[in-house]
């Protein structure tokens, strides 16, 4: 599966000059927007004793690809499948 992320991001800074009469304050506000890619893949084992019971181990493996870094995590993960 591959997804696509956006955010943004509003930054402020200010700067305070009280050596002049009346004293003033300068305001910048800047407006940052990124684009993230992910991958993610989830190969896994089902094992299954009967029709009506099932366990599953699975290690996903997550990627997220950004213009300045990349980053890859594991999930592993476990789930028990019962049929009422």
């Amino acid at each position: 599966m591959i997804g696509v992320f956006s955010q943004e991001k509003t930054n402020v800074n200010y700067t305070d000059n009280f050596n002049i009469s009346p004293p003033t304050t300068t305001y910048i506000v800047t407006k940052e927007k990124k684009l993230y890619t992910a991958l993610f893949l989830m190969p896994g084992m089902r094992f299954q004793s009967n029709e009506r019971k099932a366990f599953q181990v699975s290690l996903a493996g997550a990627a997220v690809f950004t213009k300045t870094e990349d980053q890859s995590f594991p999930i592993p993960m476990c789930s028990w499948f019962y049929k009422f």
